[in-house]
């Protein structure tokens, strides 16, 4: 793979160096974010499922599978990097980075909710996006 050219392996080292991945712990700790498998689903092919989903949990990142039954499988960052470092580079993997809400509390909010509770998070996965491709440039305020 030309590194330059693909943000997977970026992604990895963002993971792999404590420093980085602050911007990452930070975003989804102030936006209760998730990341593995999305729940809603995905539109692609079984294969390209992550088998997981990771939150912050009493501020420990918890992975638990997504097999029934299986319950937590991995505690910490370090365990999410071998999860992800040990898929294969080639292929497709649907890693989703998400928050919820409940559909209530955005249709009560209607119109501003999107500038209230949506923005904040968007901003936030940018600016980890900007450190994925970007280490240490110059950041979205």
């Amino acid at each position: 793979m030309n590194r330059e050219l693909w943000d997977w392996p970026r992604f990895l080292e963002l993971l792999a160096d404590p420093r980085r991945r602050a911007i990452l712990e930070a975003a989804m700790a102030a936006h209760d974010l998730r990341i593995g498998d999305y729940i809603g689903g995905s539109f692609t092919e079984t294969g390209a499922v992550m088998g997981f989903r990771a939150r912050l949990e009493a501020g420990e990142l918890v992975i638990r599978s997504t097999v029934p039954g299986e319950g937590v499988i991995g505690r910490g960052w370090e365990a999410l990097l071998r999860l992800l470092a040990g898929l294969d580079i080639a292929a497709w993997h649907c890693l989703h980075v998400w928050r919820e809400w409940p559909a209530a509390d955005a249709i009560a909010m209607g119109h501003p909710f999107a500038l209230r509770a949506i923005e904040p998070v968007l901003t936030a996965l940018a600016q980890v996006y900007l450190e994925t491709v970007w280490p240490g440039g110059r950041r979205a305020t």
